[in-house]
């Protein structure tokens, strides 16, 4: 694999040094287990945690207004063990990209697990985490073994104060910061990150809010969310017509444009008006933070999205919705209902 040609020349040599070690030190190799309370707990919370997740992110509250609430963003998480003895027994390589951009993460973290000796001992997992000084060095660590025998601690940066605190509740694990030490990114001195997150089998959730230092007043909000696999999408096609203004007063019924497909999925398809306008449609089944899990819900967003937006409702179940917004009228019908049988 490729790697970028920038940073120090240490760096470089640290990896050409630490090749003959690459056989001990294996991206994917596990420590023995030991019986101990955090080899249990921590090891427990490693395996729920690693694996490739299909993340929605969604920004539900920005104080700067709605044009900087953004719709949500489809995300690629890849979070592998890492055996780094030097930082810790129990140690997760996490990268973040843009689905439509993996080669530009957005974010690259290690994440080392230990139990917290402070709180509720041998219950609690304590997760420091540490960023690295030259990102672009490191990416894909885990599955480079070259990069992984040349990384020191000199090559990390960490803030305590953004550790998370994850108690065993059940099969998941669920917690997050404490207090007000962790500075919101990127070091803003004004405002401190409150972080929640679950984790367990199949379940992969968060909850990141920014708050003010001086009255604690929230600034933005967001939540990422797996994606639900496509295999329970509903397909739903969508009758499109649109009326110019004051058809009403003329009598006139509109115009039927070209029917869209839809999948309850939060797909969105945009849609062109005969008079230059841009619509945005999306449907949305219980797979939002706007949406309960019983809940169908049909969005119109006219374009830029500082304009207007319209919102229909109906039962997870419905096999029928409809909304309009300006001239543009949709009346979206699932394709195959369920037979019952």
């Amino acid at each position: 694999m490729k790697r970028p040609m920038g940073g120090s020349a240490a760096i470089r040599l640290r990896r050409a040094a630490a090749v003959g070690a690459l056989l001990a030190l294996l991206p994917y190799a596990r420590l023995p287990a030991q019986g101990s309370a955090e080899e249990t707990l921590a090891g427990a919370l490693m395996q729920d945690w690693a694996g490739a997740h299909d993340t929605a992110e969604q920004v539900i509250f920005d104080r700067r207004g709605p044009a900087f609430a953004a719709p949500s963003v489809r995300l690629s998480t890849h979070i592998s063990p890492v055996s780094l003895p030097w930082l810790g027994a129990h140690v997760l390589y996490l990268e973040e990209a843009l689905q439509d951009d993996p080669q530009h993460p957005r974010r690259q973290v290690l994440l080392r697990l230990s139990l917290d000796t402070q709180l509720r001992p041998e219950q609690v997992v304590r997760v420091r985490q540490y960023t690295f000084r030259e990102p672009g060095l490191w990416r894909g660590l885990a599955y480079d073994p070259h990069a992984l025998a040349a990384l020191r601690r000199e090559d990390l940066q960490t803030m305590p104060g953004c550790d998370l605190l994850l108690a065993r509740d059940g099969g998941q694990f669920s917690g997050g910061t404490l207090g007000r030490d962790c500075v919101a990114p990127p070091g803003d001195p004004q405002r401190y990150v409150d972080f929640s997150l679950l984790v367990g089998e199949h379940v992969y959730w968060y909850r990141k809010r920014q708050f003010r230092f001086s009255d604690d007043d929230l600034a933005v909000e967001s939540v990422g969310y797996d994606w639900p696999p496509l295999h329970q999408a509903r397909l739903f096609t969508c009758g499109l017509r649109w009326s110019p203004p004051g058809y009403a007063a003329q009598g006139s019924e509109g115009r039927w444009l070209a029917p869209a497909g839809l999948a309850d999925q939060g797909l969105p398809v945009t849609v062109a008006t005969p008079d230059g306008h841009r619509y945005e449609v999306e449907l949305l089944g219980g797979t939002s933070a706007y949406v309960p899990s019983h809940g169908l819900l049909l969005m119109l967003h006219a374009e830029p999205p500082t304009a207007p937006a319209a919102l229909a409702w109906a039962p997870r179940d419905a096999r029928r919705i409809e909304a309009s917004l300006d001239g543009l009228f949709v009346q979206c019908a699932l394709v195959a209902p369920s037979s019952g049988s």
